[in-house]
């Protein structure tokens, strides 16, 4: 199941939900409002010259 994140503008908290579907908002745990649905960043680290590209990891067969 897919990782969906939330955030509070009341007390700026992130939350983590394992969800089938995304919720649209969810209360905050922290404080009791509304936390909103936010994009998700994915980061990686690597050498490769194309911003954003995938590479295959060095040895792993698929290169």
């Amino acid at each position: 199941m897919p990782i969906y994140e939330y955030y509070c503008r009341s007390c700026d908290n992130v939350v983590e939900k394992i969800q089938r579907e995304a919720s649209a908002d969810i209360p905050c745990p922290a404080c009791g409002d509304t936390a909103q649905r936010r994009v998700s960043v994915f980061a990686s680290s690597g050498s490769n010259s194309s911003a954003g590209a995938c590479v295959a990891p060095p040895n792993s067969g698929f290169g």
